[in-house]
């Protein structure tokens, strides 16, 4: 079955990876303890606005800080590239790629707009349902006790289940084909909207592969959270399975539109 034997076949990389790479798996160890420490230190400060958090201060500190994490995060993800690549130099690399947090932006301002679209048909299932009274009613329920009974007098239990199938099945399949567009821009150096475009490349017929690789490591994450120390393997071998699993998907890609 290929979805186990891609799955297996990542496994047996890392582990000989980790064998015969150990200084450099510690370099990956430092940059993830660089990043957790520098979370923890943002929420700690966090907790000075916890009064405050309308004031000039806080919007200044918050933009701040969102853009010094996500530039971690970015340096993270390409410092997996440069280790797959054996390139990497130092744990410190990660704080070099805050250029590409322009393209990030937009790439992500692109991956919302797709998941605001893919939520459309339940949107207008609800609106049409509602007789266009829907905005009324969401205005209405911030003060009234009866909310549920006013939502059951314009929906049924049939209507729930049409809603919840036209807004979530088109939003969790486009979150799937489009999970990687971060790993295409940050790994190719390229525009957002050709990460998204790539994304949807390379996830083809992969869907129910890749929903399964991110239970299984949601379960693998949780354990490594329970145990607590633990999570300084899971986290760092999640991060390298996805970039790497990524790599894989690009060359069968590559590979089957040469044969195709």
């Amino acid at each position: 079955m290929s979805i186990l034997n891609n799955l297996n076949r990542i496994y047996l990389d890392i582990k000989k990876t980790y064998q015969v790479r150990y200084q450099e798996c510690l370099k990956i160890l430092k940059a993830f303890l660089i990043i957790l420490g520098a979370r923890l230190i943002v929420i700690g400060l966090n907790n000075l606005f916890v009064n405050n958090q309308v004031s000039l201060q806080y919007i200044i500190f918050y933009l701040a800080t969102s853009l010094l994490m996500i530039g971690l995060e970015v340096g993270m993800i390409k410092l997996l590239f440069n280790f797959i690549d054996q390139k990497i130099k130092s744990q410190y690399e990660i704080f070099n790629y805050f250029y590409l947090l322009k393209k990030y932006f937009i790439g992500l301002f692109l991956f919302y707009l797709i998941i605001g679209i893919s939520l459309l048909p339940g949107l207008i299932y609800i609106i049409i349902k509602s007789n266009y009274e829907i905005f009324n009613i969401i205005q209405s329920s911030i003060d009234d006790i009866y909310f549920q009974q006013l939502v059951s007098s314009y929906f049924n239990e049939y209507d729930l289940l049409i809603i919840v199938l036209l807004m979530f099945i088109p939003m969790i399949y486009s979150l799937i084909r489009l999970c990687f567009w971060n790993y295409c821009l940050i790994d190719k150096n390229i525009s957002g909207i050709n990460a998204i475009l790539e994304s949807f490349q390379i996830t083809r017929k992969k869907e129910l592969e890749i929903v399964l690789y991110f239970f299984v490591f949601l379960i693998f994450n949780l354990i490594g959270i329970l145990t607590i120390l633990g999570m300084l393997f899971t986290i760092p071998t999640t991060y390298l399975f996805f970039a790497k699993y990524y790599r894989l998907l690009n060359q069968d890609f590559k590979w089957f539109s040469k044969t195709a």
